[in-house]
């Protein structure tokens, strides 16, 4: 990047950067305020550091294999549910169409109803893993957000 077309030059790139922060032209990344100085910019980042804001935010996770099998569970459990709910309605179709109601037709749909619950337990567990994964992302953001931010004097505090 060319520091000569003046100082308004590394906001063009640093308003897209998540390490810096608008309000306060403070840059986490290289801990100096870039509005106030600019030629630090060129010196000691000029885009080595620059991390898109608009880039999609699972390419931003640490914990990528876990937020993939959160979905998977989902994807799986959704399966298990409608699954158990056709074979639910099949079987209480032909319980009604012969009008005669035995006992393991009882035990068949009741078998039904409990795999279909069990799929809806399947499908939360792969959303709580995504939560999860998504409550240490912004835990981590916000964890280095108050780093950069020097909130804490003593410098043992990490």
């Amino acid at each position: 990047m060319d520091n000569t077309t003046g100082s308004n030059s590394f906001e063009s790139v640093c308003k897209l950067c998540m390490h810096f922060y608008p309000n306060s032209g403070y840059c986490s990344k290289i801990k100096l305020n870039v509005r106030k100085n600019p030629q630090s910019f060129f010196e000691k980042c000029d885009v080595k550091f620059f991390v898109n804001i608009k880039e999609p935010y699972s390419s931003r996770l640490r914990f990528k294999t876990l937020l993939i099998l959160g979905k998977l569970i989902y994807f799986f459990g959704w399966i298990i549910v409608v699954a158990s709910a056709i074979f639910i309605f099949i079987s209480l179709v032909q319980t009604f169409r012969t009008n005669d109601i035995s006992l393991s037709d009882i035990i068949i749909i009741i078998s039904g109803i409990v795999i279909f619950i069990n799929g809806i337990l399947v499908v939360c567990v792969g959303q709580l893993i995504s939560c999860f994964v998504s409550i240490e992302h912004n835990t981590y953001e916000i964890s280095n957000f108050i780093k950069s931010m020097h909130v804490f004097k003593n410098k043992n505090i990490q």
